[in-house]
């Protein structure tokens, strides 16, 4: 028979904090959070529970309801009824509800960014920051303090900054592949660091806050699209910024202007404890510029290219206790720099650079050298193990490596030696002596215009060892040779020719000779 009428059914109903005990299958309407519950009945009808049960709508917090979740382990390889042990017991495992579960990561996507490159995600970006580090609510709470990860995107950045307070980790999924975009031109970087309170510049730590510490960012690109600076770290310690890229916005970088890819500034306390591990810098016109006191400062595994200057430390510095110190440059690679790759002015102290790689630095982007590839002003400075690409013609134009007399640097290289100061105490070396040289032949050496040319000659049976001092003040070579020999019967003449090359006549033993060598001088 067809339904001509459904009759009106009407069900208890009012706020939900009246919601009173309801009957066995009676229904109970919340008017104010429309929510649906149905009485359970007695526990002498047979309910295992008195009171009502929910009934799921479209408004119940379905999350909040679900307390089952265990972890069981089965994409690890865990079989079913071999599960790890979560509770006290493997029949009463730790259950937790599934909303818990799913805080455990937080998603800058919960906050509201996007990451489609047109939505501007600043204000979602500033306020997930801001709910999980800043706010008072959870002053000092440190279980709040968890990574925000960003998934990968392109966040674009417009009419603020974006700072960075204590505690604060940002993770992203790769550079290139994660990318926080600066696009506006009024804004002084895209990223700040702020202390506790949110507080930057001349009031960082005002009011007790704690200074920007402990923050780690890593694996994403950080793009200032304008020529400003991308990230300012001022007054910071214990930070870490690990495969990142700051990347700039010059396709033909020059020296005009300041701007840095990172900026470390002691506004209030000094920076310190700061590392660089697999980042990468280009397109802008400094990497990294410091004219505040700060030390600890460290890049590994770096990459620079396409910037005018590479590190730059000091230029406005006014004494050693206002200028950086302790900075350490390993195992780099800066190409495309069109004048210093490290560049330190007065009162810069305790700047070590070891095993790095230079390339294409100081020529301007043509090839022709218009600086020193380092510039070392003050003490206490080293190059150990570094790599430089210049050749010896370019070399004639501006050394590697600039300082000046009274600078106590070390500097050890596998082709030039050590040089301590001013003086040189050159790598060892070996060249072959050809058999029956009637004529001066060179031996592909060529000595600096003044120097002392330590050596050993080995010939079959026959062995000496000399001395020879080598000047040219410019009216030709002069030399003298002093050597030992047990017999005498090496059959080697040294000379020098007017192009200051080391060359030999050797007599006809039918033996050829091994010449073994290291060059000391100062410059």
């Amino acid at each position: 028979m067809a339904v001509l009428q459904i009759s009106k059914v009407q069900v208890r109903r009012g706020l939900q904090q009246d919601l009173p005990q309801l009957s066995g299958g009676e229904f109970g309407w919340s008017v104010d959070t429309r929510q649906l519950y149905i009485g359970n009945g007695l526990i002498s009808e047979g309910a295992p529970s008195e009171g009502v049960t929910e009934i799921l709508s479209t408004q119940s917090d379905l999350l909040g309801q679900l307390n089952n979740y265990v972890y069981r382990g089965h994409e690890a390889g865990y079989e079913a009824g071999y599960e790890p042990q979560t509770g006290t017991d493997l029949s009463h495992p730790s259950a937790r509800l599934f909303q818990n579960k799913l805080d455990d990561v937080i998603n800058i996507r919960d906050f509201g960014a996007v990451g489609d490159n047109s939505t501007d995600d600043t204000a979602a970006i500033n306020r997930a920051i801001t709910e999980v580090y800043y706010s008072s609510r959870i002053a000092g709470y440190a279980r709040i303090r968890r990574a925000i990860i960003f998934p990968a995107g392109e966040y674009l950045i417009t009419g603020n900054i974006i700072k960075i307070p204590a505690w604060c980790r940002l993770i992203g999924d790769g550079i290139n592949s994660t990318i926080i975009k600066q696009q506006d031109s009024s804004q002084e970087c895209l990223f700040k660091f702020a202390d506790s309170a949110y507080q930057v510049d001349g009031s960082l730590g005002s009011g007790g806050a704690t200074l920007p510490s402990n923050t780690r960012i890593e694996n994403m690109t950080l793009w200032n699209n304008t020529d400003k600076d991308g990230v300012v770290v001022d007054s910071a310690n214990n930070i870490v910024f690990s495969n990142v890229y700051f990347k700039g916005s010059l396709s033909s970088p020059t020296g005009t202007g300041s701007y840095a890819g990172v900026r470390i500034k002691s506004s209030t306390a000094t920076s310190y404890n700061i590392s660089f591990l697999n980042c990468r810098w280009t397109n802008q016109r400094h990497a990294v510029v410091s004219d505040s006191a700060s030390y600890g400062v460290y890049f590994d595994s770096c990459y620079f290219s396409n910037m005018y200057k590479g590190i730059k430390l000091g230029e406005s510095s006014s004494s050693t206790a206002t200028a950086p110190r302790g900075y350490r440059i390993t195992n780099c690679v800066f190409d495309s720099i069109a004048n210093r790759a490290i560049d330190c002015y007065n009162y810069v102290i305790g700047i070590n650079s070891f095993g790095n790689h230079f390339v294409d630095v100081g020529t301007n982007f043509t090839g022709t050298p218009v600086s020193t590839v380092i510039n070392f002003v003050s003490g206490t400075v080293n190059s150990i193990g570094d790599l430089f690409d210049r050749t010896a013609a370019q070399l004639l134009t501006y050394p590697n490596i600039g300082f000046t007399s009274s600078t106590p640097v070390a500097i050890l290289t596998a082709n030039v030696g050590l040089t301590v100061g001013t003086a040189t105490i050159g790598t060892g070396g070996q060249v072959t002596l050809l058999d029956n040289q009637a004529v001066a032949t060179s031996t592909g050496i060529t000595l600096p215009t003044a120097c002392v040319v330590n050596y050993s000659i080995t010939r079959g049976v026959h062995k000496a060892y000399g001395t020879l001092h080598y000047t040219n003040n410019g009216s030709g070579p002069q030399w003298t040779d002093n050597y030992n020999s047990s017999d005498n019967l090496v059959g080697v003449v040294l000379s020098v020719n007017s192009s200051s090359i080391l060359t030999y006549i050797t007599s006809g033993s039918g033996v050829a000779a091994t010449f073994k060598y290291n060059i000391n001088s100062f410059s």
